[in-house]
């Protein structure tokens, strides 16, 4: 199991609603444009943590939510332009138009909102990935109180399990 801290804001659009609303997380660069970012994101396990996550380098890191990856199979499809899962497309090819992205299936457990977000101050370490689109996270205090927050919503709603 790895955790990973993902971005949901692309072109100054923020989709973590969207994320959550459609159990989803996908990455804003297209195949064409980043085909090694894909590779990475293709290589996610089912069990993995994804966390959503913004940082500015004045701000620090802000965690908004995290979830478990229940699917690998980069099979749904998000047009960004309608915010909408439009198919399940089996033909990863099929899928290179300007708004379309590739997901992967996330069972988001907790949601914080503007006063349960999870604050770290921009010097918190020297991990120089925060501003990418989507790292593993090796930062014991992160990797604590995402695991914490994960653990405590299944234990209060074990509808969630």
């Amino acid at each position: 199991m790895a955790v990973y801290g993902i971005g949901a804001t692309f072109k100054r659009k923020d989709y973590s609603k969207d994320f959550m609303e459609n159990g989803i997380a996908f990455i804003s660069w297209s195949d064409s444009v980043a085909s090694e970012l894909h590779k990475f994101f293709q290589n996610i396990k089912i069990g993995d943590i994804f966390y959503i996550k913004s940082y500015n380098p004045s701000k620090g890191l802000t965690v908004k939510a995290a979830g478990i990856v229940s699917d690998n199979d980069v099979v749904k499809v998000f047009d960004a332009e309608s915010r909408k899962i439009i198919t399940d497309a089996t033909d990863i090819d099929k899928v290179k138009e300007e708004n379309k992205r590739m997901c992967l299936s996330v069972k988001w457990i907790w949601q914080g909102d503007n006063k349960t977000f999870i604050h770290y101050d921009p010097n918190m370490d020297k991990y120089n990935v925060r501003n990418v689109a989507i790292y593993e996270e090796f930062n014991e205090e992160v990797l604590e109180d995402v695991i914490d927050k994960i653990a405590m919503n299944i234990y209060k709603d074990p509808k969630k399990k």
